[in-house]
């Protein structure tokens, strides 16, 4: 996640001026954290280990005339490093013709080869999404499956599927 603020008007008048931020409301300007990027009308700060869940910022600004600026911002985050799972995999034959159907554990697309696995997610055939189940046409017994979530987490490898009849 990229805090990013810009700042106008100043002792210069260009915006010029120090920023920094602190996740603590009660934290005066000395003791916040200089952002990465400051010294200038924009600022900006690279945070990689932030959790899941709403974080608030508190940025404060001064400039060479010693004029402070206070601004504060609250962000919803949202993290998945997960890949998807197959959970249930079936072929459903309340349909005609019958339907290769799976279910995955989580909101993705899905993508099916018959012809063996495939290293490029969209060299597999799409699955029609249908509520939170994926299907196609049942066609083998032999699948190779993968699935990519809205955070652009895909299998590594196909999950090959195999029906007996």
């Amino acid at each position: 996640v990229t805090l990013l603020l810009s700042t106008k008007g100043g002792a210069k008048l260009n915006g010029e001026s120090e920023c920094r931020y602190s996740v603590d409301n009660e934290m005066d300007i000395n003791g916040m954290v200089p952002f990465l990027n400051t010294n200038s009308h924009t600022h900006s700060n690279i945070f990689t280990t932030l959790s899941s869940g709403e974080h608030t910022f508190y940025t404060a600004c001064h400039d060479l005339a010693g004029n402070v600026a206070e601004a504060q911002t609250t962000i919803q985050l949202s993290a998945d490093s997960g890949v998807p799972q197959i959970i249930r995999a079936y072929k459903d034959t309340t349909t005609q013709p019958p339907l290769f159907t799976i279910e995955a554990n989580e909101l993705s697309e899905c993508r099916v080869s018959t012809d063996g696995p495939f290293a490029i997610f969209e060299e597999g055939n799409l699955m029609v999404k249908e509520g939170d189940k994926h299907q196609i046409g049942f066609t083998a017994r032999v699948y190779w499956v993968r699935c990519m979530d809205g955070f652009g987490n895909i299998n590594e490898v196909p999950t090959r599927i195999s029906f007996l009849e």
